[in-house]
């Protein structure tokens, strides 16, 4: 299953977001239920200039949001037939989309 709602998508539509990010050494005090076992192995992400780019569309050119840092963990042995997972998450302040689409990142986290 997904978190996202059913009419996520449908359109076959998807949105290209770019950004540099630095995965620090620093440790993130931060809980974040997304990271397993809450602080621990759990480290800052910090995103350059705290922006990231949604790519242009068919009837919008490049745009830029500003983000907030976040963090990052290695999920040992998480993954298919059992690799490890780099999980990582910043924070956005308002929803990330295309007018008129329904791919969307949503506010938060």
């Amino acid at each position: 299953g997904t978190w996202m709602p059913d009419e996520w998508g449908k359109s076959g539509q998807r949105i290209n977001i770019s950004f540099i990010a630095e995965f620090t050494s620093s440790q993130l005090f931060d809980r974040d239920d997304f990271l397993r076992g809450g602080y621990a192995n759990s480290k800052i992400m910090h995103v350059i200039d705290n922006e990231i780019k949604l790519g242009p569309s068919l009837s919008e050119g490049e745009r830029t949001y500003k983000v907030k840092d976040g963090g990052w963990q290695v999920s040992v042995g998480d993954g298919p037939m059992g690799t490890d997972l780099l999980r990582f998450f910043f924070e956005v302040d308002e929803e990330i989309k295309h007018t008129g689409g329904d791919v969307y990142v949503p506010k938060g986290r």
